[in-house]
């Protein structure tokens, strides 16, 4: 078995904050990206263990990643 799922993480850069999102298992795929209150995203895996980089804002934001028809969902308290 392979293990597929995500990990977030914020970091501050300045004034602005920025949410990396992990991504493993899905190598070769699309994932549809989603985070509350940010444009929705889709990004090319190419890789096992794939970090993608959004802007984010202050609050609690929920992560939603959808790969293959299953969601995973990480849930981020920017601050």
């Amino acid at each position: 078995h392979y293990y597929r799922g995500i990990t977030t993480s914020v970091s501050k850069s300045g004034k602005k904050f920025l949410l990396s999102i992990a991504i493993a298992g899905a190598s070769g795929k699309s994932a549809s990206v989603a985070v509350t209150g940010a444009k929705n995203s889709t990004v090319k895996i190419n890789s096992a263990l794939q970090v993608v980089t959004l802007p984010v804002s202050v609050g609690a934001k929920t992560v939603t990643v959808k790969v293959d028809g299953k969601s995973y969902t990480s849930k981020v308290i920017v601050k």
